[in-house]
């Protein structure tokens, strides 16, 4: 008999198959033809593919053909969705190069975050150059030119002080194309708003930053007038950050028309979201005149590269330089660093630092750095120093290979722009003169940039020696001194003084010619142009003395010369204030105290541009044309120098009477002259420092009656 179920052949009278245990309840019987029917039928029924005698059955219950199409469904799911993660990353802004670099390859945007400040209010800088832009030298078809604006207190142009805005360079000039309430220019989030604008608005194959205000070497730049905050370099890493560029689909170049931010760690912050860096080590200097955006952007090309545009604007820069300063007296120090090689150079710096003997050789470390140039004096706190010079000058004191080092230097500054035989285009950090609390915040910023991690180590030691080296108290009172007979003076050291004191400067006195005056000494001539030779100190200032007089008269007055040698750079100037009403001095508001800058054509004496003093600060760089002002009043100076009993007292304790009068007449109307020591009784002061920086004064030498 078969089974019904499984069609097996059992034996007669069986109550269950003995192939696949069914209860037989009814037996069939079934000729052999009909069997093999059954077998050869039942395998392609549709609802049992498996072969009847080995009957497939997994723990879910699911045949393996169902398992295996869900699994093709799946994998192919999968497929698809990572086509489009691929898509949407590639059409994201900020990652693509194809739209940045393909079919607009030929475009530019640039970007000028400008903040006015007190460059535009006292000044009008920024109105200058911006009216020296033409918008018809400029393909704006491909060129996109676009300013932010803010952090001004006072615009001298179309730019509203109570608002941010917008505005796009047109045919017809700027048009504001939108407008934000006011907001802090030194907030990262204003920075990123408007790069994030620019991206998303102004498509371009080539994009570049111009960063416009002051700036303060890593204290960082844009200082806002209404918050007085500023963009740190913590700051900017943020906004670049939060912006649409990284490091797979950069800038061309950022360019700083700012002072003092031509520092290696401000060159780390960029080297992910720019090409180029294009920045100066040393203060850069604009005015009333100035025209260097007109020169950048005039004529811009779509197409170059950053290196080409950094060229472009440096040139500008230069073209300024030669309106401004017509005999080439001031600093220039610009320069285009490729942020490519950065990385490299700050790994091989950091390496180098751990080979530098400091605990052995901190006299002589420290005297180098003593003697090295630096940039932004004016404000001695910012303390940075050209890098490439300091290596060569530390190298006897370090077992690193310093010619490796100095290779990236070079490698990583593609053009140095100077008039400085020193200056080689990246600065760096060295704390030396700045004041305590201003050398800890910023060796703080090293906590937050990812720089080296030894050169912080290696100032933070050198701070800590400098604190617990002490002064070696000289008195230079017994000093042997002479007068030679062109009236130069010599101070003689002792060995011990000579192998100590490393600096020098002096002031020239004329002694006051009241009785009750006699501790009153006016200043007549300050500089460090002083020289030390095998232990001599030597002036060098004869002649060089300046009196002051309107035409006509006869009368003339001495006053204070500031002679300041730097490099291969020489700049005299005089305090004064400037004067541009013919109103009582004294309830006239809209006088300013400037340095008037002295320019010697032909050998007479001239007064040329000045540096503006505002708000209790200097403006740094700017050059203002003094030709809109009518009167000049400069003041004598002249502080108590002797104590009671007639010895010279530190100058920290040199008091000024409280009213000092002095030459006023009309700027048309001045003639200076050179003099020497002709008229009244002179006295020569020195100022030793040693390598610590300790500075040490001198007694009064006279050297004419």
């Amino acid at each position: 008999m078969y089974c019904g179920n499984c069609g097996n052949k059992n034996e007669e009278g069986a109550l269950f198959c003995s192939n696949c245990g069914t209860k037989i309840e009814k037996l069939v019987e079934v000729k052999e033809e009909k069997k093999e029917e059954v077998k050869v039928v039942e395998p392609v029924q549709p609802v049992q593919p498996q072969p009847p005698v080995q009957p497939v059955n997994n723990n879910s219950g699911m045949p393996m053909w169902q398992k295996l199409v869900i699994v093709g469904l799946l994998l192919f799911l999968i497929f698809i969705l990572i086509i489009i993660i691929v898509v949407v990353a590639i059409l994201k802004p900020g990652n693509n190069p194809t739209k940045k670099r393909g079919n607009q390859a030929d475009t530019r945007t640039v970007m000028i975050y400008i903040d006015g400040s007190n460059l535009e209010t006292d000044a009008g800088i920024v109105t200058s150059e911006l009216n020296a832009i033409k918008p018809e030298t400029i393909d704006l078809d491909k060129v996109n030119i676009l300013l932010y604006t803010g952090g001004t207190s006072k615009w001298h142009n179309f730019i509203k002080n109570n608002e941010n805005a917008i505005y796009k360079l047109t045919k017809d000039g700027f048009e504001k194309v939108e407008t934000y309430q006011k907001k802090n220019m030194g907030d990262p989030s204003t920075l990123s708003e408007f790069l994030n604008y620019a991206y998303d608005n102004y498509s371009a194959g080539h994009y570049n930053l111009v960063l416009y205000n002051h700036g303060g070497a890593i204290d960082g730049a844009i200082y806002d007038d209404f918050t007085r905050d500023n963009l740190t370099l913590e700051d900017f890493h943020k906004a670049l950050k939060d912006s649409r560029f990284n490091e797979n689909n950069k800038m061309d170049a950022v360019i700083f028309r700012t002072c003092l931010n031509g520092t290696l760690e401000v060159a780390s912050v960029f080297d992910d979201y720019a090409d180029y860096i294009v920045f100066s080590e040393e203060i850069t200097l604009g005015s009333g005149m100035s025209n260097v955006l007109g020169y950048f952007l005039n004529g811009i090309d779509s197409t170059s590269d950053g290196a080409k545009i950094g060229e472009k604007f440096i040139d500008g820069y230069n073209k300024q330089m030669e309106d401004i300063d017509i005999l080439g007296t001031q600093a220039v120090t610009y320069s285009i660093i490729d942020l490519s090689k950065v990385k490299p150079l700050i790994n091989k710096l950091d390496s180098y630092m751990t080979t530098i003997d400091l605990k052995n050789n901190y006299k002589e470390i420290s005297t180098i750095r003593n003697g090295l140039y630096q940039y932004g004096k004016v404000e001695p706190s910012y303390d940075t120093i050209d890098l490439k010079e300091f290596i060569k000058e530390v190298k006897p004191y370090a077992t690193g290979d310093a010619d490796d080092l100095i290779k990236s230097i070079d490698e990583a500054i593609v053009k140095n722009n100077t008039n400085l035989s020193k200056s080689h285009g990246l600065s760096v950090y060295f704390p030396y003169n700045g004041k305590a609390q201003i050398i800890q915040r910023f060796i703080n910023v090293y906590n937050k940039l990812e720089f080296s991690k030894n050169y912080q180590s290696f100032i933070s030691s050198f701070i800590t020696a400098k604190g617990q080296t002490s002064s070696f108290n000289y008195n230079l009172t017994t000093n042997e001194s002479t007068v030679t007979n062109d009236k130069e003076v010599t101070l003689q050291l002792t060995d011990e003084q000579k192998s100590n004191i490393v600096r020098s400067a002096y002031y020239v006195f004329r002694r006051e010619e009241e009785k009750d005056r006699k501790q009153y000494y006016q200043m007549v001539y300050a500089s460090n142009n002083s020289t030390i030779d095998n232990g001599v100190v030597s002036t060098h200032f004869n002649n060089k003395l300046v009196t002051i007089r309107e035409e006509g008269d006869t009368e003339y007055q001495y006053i204070c010369v500031i002679d300041e040698i730097n490099d291969n750079n020489s700049k005299k100037s005089v305090g004064a204030t400037i004067i541009d009403t013919d109103e009582d001095v004294l309830s006239d508001s809209r006088r300013v105290s400037a340095d008037l800058l002295i320019e010697d054509h032909d050998g007479t004496p001239k007064f040329g541009k000045m540096e503006l003093m505002s708000r209790d600060e200097r403006v740094q760089g700017v050059l203002y044309d003094t030709s809109k002002y009518e009167k000049i009043q400069i003041m004598k100076t002249s502080p108590k120098v002797l104590d009671d009993k007639g010895k010279v007292m530190d100058n920290s304790k040199w008091t000024f009477p409280k009213v000092r009068y002095g030459f006023e007449g009309s700027l048309d109307k001045i003639k200076l002259e050179y003099t020497g020591l002709d008229d009244g009784e002179f006295y020569v002061l020195f100022f030793l420092f040693d390598y610590n920086g300790n500075r040490y004064l001198s007694d009064l030498i006279k050297v004419g009656e």
